[in-house]
């Protein structure tokens, strides 16, 4: 992927986020539409340079950028489903280009036990049944999304392992914030480790196709 093309894709996004940001500094109107934006941003543009082809990567994205939107409105059930979907998608992404390795294995069992230990302490102070319900079904969606990342071949997997685990550190910040005990800095954890995530997707998924299409 040539370094200019990067560049043009990085400053994108990056001015997608600074603008929510100042969006968010100065109260202005329609926040959840701004919250959507950088990651509709990554959608988007993925869409675009898989030309027609059928990925489910890009779905995700987009799927995610509708789970924005509902949570910058305060909608938590919608939010968690759209990302419950999106996590299908990327999972199934994921396991259509894998290839075993006995590390791998043991990377997801590890993970398995940590997100176990952690959901123990949040599911039982999520209040709501309904709620509760959305958390572990969200839970195990992560997880196995994750996972799946551990397993995915090709020059970029690093890319997309490190970018599910931030997606699930982001939400592991995300609910203990919320049904555990707030933290005064969750809102700079939650949103760096999200749109890092993002971004990392989204960067091997676009970084394979540039190559592609310049080999051409």
């Amino acid at each position: 992927m040539k370094k200019g093309t990067y560049t043009a894709l990085a400053a994108g996004y990056a001015a997608a986020v600074a603008l929510y940001l100042v969006w968010v500094r100065f109260g202005l109107p329609f926040r959840p539409l701004l919250f959507a934006l950088p990651v509709l941003y990554l959608a988007v543009v993925s869409f675009a340079a898989a030309r027609g082809r059928r990925s489910l990567l890009p779905v995700g994205l987009l799927l995610s950028a509708a789970g924005d939107f509902c949570g910058g409105s305060g909608l938590f059930l919608w939010q968690a489903s759209f990302f419950a979907a999106a996590h299908v998608c990327y999972t199934v992404y994921f396991l259509r280009g894998t290839w075993f390795r006995p590390t791998a294995l043991v990377a997801a069992l590890v993970l398995a036990a940590v997100v176990v230990a952690v959901a123990r302490e949040i599911v039982p102070s999520v209040a709501l049944p309904a709620e509760r319900v959305a958390v572990v079904v969200y839970t195990v969606l992560i997880t196995l999304m994750c996972a799946s990342s551990f397993f995915r071949k090709g020059k970029y997997r690093g890319w997309y392992a490190a970018g599910a685990l931030l997606f699930l550190v982001s939400d592991a910040f995300l609910a203990w914030n919320r049904f555990v005990a707030p933290f005064g800095w969750s809102g700079v954890a939650v949103m760096t480790a999200y749109w890092s995530a993002q971004a990392l997707l989204a960067g091997a998924f676009l970084a394979a196709y540039v190559r592609r299409s310049s080999s051409c």
